[in-house]
């Protein structure tokens, strides 16, 4: 990288400093006979002014049957990124166990959201799916889960017809976001059935051999999400907490073989300031923005913008 800087250096001829600076998310002019003629700014002024005025309303599943994996990680630092580069965001807890509403800090305070009716379970009750309100949270809209959200695989085995009614919701949301991203539980469920079905795009975390094993069952569930949308596919499998020993190496070439199914996006590596940022109940891009792991969560966000780009051009 530090080579690339270089020649970037040179080709613009810009003073080092500057450059620096541009690289941190400062605006930069370039200028040419007293002029200006070009500038570096941050991607997310880029986006700002090339996205749609509509909100695009894109539906991204972190699935993996296989627990362990980094759906909830890698659901919630995203979301920030994201959020970072200007893009309106929603973020719903699928999962009982709530791994993304306390990431968030809001089981923090004692008994708050604690209620099924904070949560996804409404809409597999009534024949008239409606999400509850969200709560606002640094910018992103998130819907909690708690212990009460077992219930909706009862919910929807009484009603098999219900199995859709979480897409029905979201159909009624999507044009105020530009990203919903929905934190699925590892277990194979009813749940995960209809928050799989919700979905179009599908990050496919895997950070050991056993992500892999199960891939068999996470194919199916992409099978019944095509019944609601024709387009929905895995938009890339996520090489996560990924490390420089012999075993992740070896994972890394396990998953190089499945590309005939999905892509491969930039790996995500492992590194205790993603836990540090969560004790902060922030995203690392904002708790540390110059770390190494900030930069790979851009980097994915920015891989995720562009399939989504591509997916609306199809």
């Amino acid at each position: 990288m530090p080579r690339l800087h270089s020649i970037i250096q040179r080709s613009l001829n810009i003073p080092k400093v500057q450059l620096e600076k541009a690289l941190s998310g400062e605006r930069f002019i370039i200028e040419r006979h007293g002029g200006p003629v070009a500038a570096l700014v941050p991607l997310s002024d880029l986006y700002q002014v090339t996205r749609k005025e509509q909100p695009m309303g894109h539906r991204v599943a972190f699935n993996n049957v296989s627990g362990g994996e980094g759906k909830t990680f890698l659901t919630f630092h995203l979301a920030f990124a994201l959020a970072d580069l200007g893009f309106r965001v929603a973020a719903l807890d699928c999962d009982p166990q709530a791994s993304l509403t306390k990431r968030f800090g809001l089981h923090d305070e004692e008994g708050a959201y604690q209620s099924g009716s904070d949560t996804i379970l409404p809409v597999f009750e009534t024949d008239d799916p409606v999400l509850p309100p969200p709560v606002h949270v640094q910018g992103i809209d998130v819907w909690p889960a708690n212990r009460q959200l077992v219930d909706a695989d009862t919910r929807i085995m009484s009603h098999m017809g219900r199995l859709s009614h979480l897409s029905e919701a979201l159909d009624k949301i999507q044009n105020q976001y530009d990203y919903i991203l929905l934190d699925t539980r590892p277990n194979v469920s009813p749940l995960l059935s209809a928050s799989t079905a919700a979905a179009r795009y599908f990050l496919v975390p895997i950070s050991a051999h056993k992500g892999l094993e199960n891939l068999d069952e996470l194919l199916r569930l992409v099978k019944l999400a095509r019944k609601e949308d024709r387009s929905a596919h895995i938009a890339f499998f996520i090489p996560n907490k990924v490390t420089s020993t012999r075993m992740g190496k070896n994972v890394l070439q396990n998953i190089s073989e499945y590309t005939e199914i999905a892509p491969i996006s930039p790996p995500v590596r492992q590194a205790t300031i993603g836990p540090e940022a969560e004790l902060f109940r922030t995203g690392v891009t904002r708790h540390a923005p110059k770390s190494p792991l900030a930069s790979d969560i851009r980097t994915l966000a920015d891989a995720l913008v562009k399939a989504t780009q591509l997916g609306d051009e199809e």
